[in-house]
């Protein structure tokens, strides 16, 4: 019985962990992990180095950070930007139906670097690229502000991960199903 509760609690505890992980804004390190889950540094240690050895996380560099492995990364592209697409589809018309401009939603890959937005400088456009703080703007019509604005994008890794950051969870946050069909619901008058 004593072995049975020990094998539960460790399949638990990796589970926090794990989940701990993939929720973090930033990659976490073994020791925040550790404070976090309020278990020994050791034990989380041996947790992740199990999570690891099945592809579950990943370590950044040597002794590094860790984020969601390939099994979660392979796992979570199977259907998820297809249905992020659709799901994005009517925000995106909207968007480009109010600018006159053609609108882009990237998706990248497990290896890619966050999304930024490099938009041009309509007033709803700029209204959601520089007020919320996704990406930047640049004069409509001119293919050399264009340059600028994405080489400044190309040179600030750092920037462009928070554009990343604020924009997905500004996604979550107001740009998903629900939030849609509510707005839906209310331009159609059915709102209850």
């Amino acid at each position: 019985m004593t072995t049975e509760v020990s094998g539960t609690q460790a399949i638990d505890r990796a589970a926090q962990l794990l989940v701990r992980v993939v929720e973090s804004p930033q990659p976490p390190s073994i020791g925040e992990l550790s404070a976090e889950a309020g278990l020994p540094k050791s034990t989380t240690s041996r947790l992740v180095g199990a999570l690891e050895r099945q592809g579950l996380v990943q370590r950044l560099g040597e002794r590094g950070r860790l984020r969601p492995g390939p099994v979660l990364l392979r796992y979570a592209s199977r259907d998820g930007s297809q249905s992020l697409v659709e799901l994005a589809q009517p925000s995106l018309r909207r968007l480009a139906d109010a600018s006159g401009e053609t609108i882009n939603l990237a998706i990248p890959g497990p290896a890619a670097t966050p999304p930024a937005a490099s938009a041009p400088r309509l007033p709803a456009v700029a209204e959601i690229v520089d007020g919320e703080g996704v990406g930047i703007t640049y004069e409509p019509g001119s293919p050399a502000a264009l340059g600028a604005a994405l080489a400044e994008l190309a040179a600030d890794r750092e920037r462009v991960a928070a554009f990343g950051r604020r924009a997905r969870e500004l996604a979550v946050e107001r740009y998903n199903a629900e939030v849609e069909s509510a707005q839906l619901a209310r331009a159609w008058g059915l709102d209850p």
